[in-house]
């Protein structure tokens, strides 16, 4: 059987490369795979069985699917009959021409990008249910990528020896990351909790100074405040972080998520640059309150995820 299939298909192959090829030469071709296919095997046939009588449900049926427009194909019968394979439609007497069939296209728009990491960047893909395209992608990683670095940090009172140990970061991340990228920029921010009771005392003695039990002369609380910007000053960086105080809560979990999207949203104040790799990096020792925490407070106004700073301050954190 396979002899004479292999037979079979060389010969109508032959056949086609001498006969005139026109719009129908895909179709033709599909035939005689379709058909020599067939021979060694049999299932079945969802395009007849499913007696649709259009010829986009018909289509839509499977990638084997074909429709005959020929208007005297199969006089007397009835629209579900024009549903089929492509090489039974011929057989029953359906021009090629008359077949609706769309094959799969793919198109690549351009793989001469500039200053990306993936090609192509653009692909148009003509498919129906059922069928499948394929189509190479190269992956170029880009040598020494520029990056963003900013350092969220937890400024309550339980964080006072880290923070300390974060005045020699500067230099020890600015020269392991000389590896990665001649382009690398550090920024730095302070967050703890939103400001109301119950997550800070309200206490007159203890308002303005919330880790008198440190033994520490604190900052007042703060929901979010944005204090360097991104920048290649590695000095300008470990200077801002020298003078950043401590502050403190009275709740375990801090807030964090609400200083998090404010970085990620303030881009113009952060300086997050569009062609960088942005890195948030979040230092603390307690979790995050989640939604609905706020209620605590009498906050029932769902976040709106928009940035919020005034003079690099979040003045949305009583809201």
């Amino acid at each position: 059987m396979c002899g004479s299939a292999l037979a079979f298909f060389t010969a109508a192959f032959v056949c086609l490369q001498n006969c005139q090829r026109g719009p129908a030469s895909f179709l033709q071709a599909a035939w005689v795979f379709s058909l020599v296919l067939g021979l060694g095997q049999s299932e079945d046939n969802r395009c007849a069985s499913s007696n649709v009588a259009s010829c986009a449900r018909c289509l839509a049926l499977g990638p084997e699917c074909g429709w005959c427009v020929q208007e005297d194909f199969i006089s007397g019968g009835s629209k579900n009959e024009r549903c089929d394979t492509v090489s039974n439609l011929i057989i029953k007497g359906c021009s090629v021409d008359s077949i609706e069939y769309p094959p799969v296209r793919v198109i690549i728009q351009s793989e001469n990008e500039i200053n990306t990491q993936v090609t192509p960047g653009e692909v148009s893909i003509q498919l129906r249910p059922g069928a499948e395209a394929n189509f190479m992608m190269k992956i170029h990683p880009l040598k020494k990528y520029p990056v963003d670095l900013y350092y969220l940090v937890d400024v309550s009172a339980s964080m006072h020896n880290n923070i300390e140990k974060l005045n020699s970061v500067g230099n020890d991340l600015s020269r392991k990351m000389a590896f990665f990228s001649h382009d690398f920029r550090l920024g730095f921010g302070s967050y703890v909790d939103k400001t109301v009771s119950p997550y800070i005392s309200i206490h007159p003695e203890r308002i303005h100074n919330q880790c008198s039990d440190y033994n520490l002369d604190c900052m007042p609380p703060h929901g979010y405040i944005h204090v360097l910007s991104l920048t290649e000053n590695i000095t300008e960086f470990e200077k801002a972080v020298h003078r950043q105080k401590i502050s403190g809560n009275i709740d375990t979990p801090e807030g964090g998520f609400d200083a998090m999207l404010q970085a990620a949203v303030c881009e113009s104040h952060i300086g997050w640059r569009k062609e960088a790799k942005r890195l948030l990096l979040v230092m603390t020792d307690q979790t995050s309150h989640l939604a609905l925490d706020s209620k605590l407070a009498g906050i029932v106004v769902p976040n709106d995820g928009n940035c919020h700073l005034r003079n690099n301050v979040y003045v949305k954190s009583t809201t």
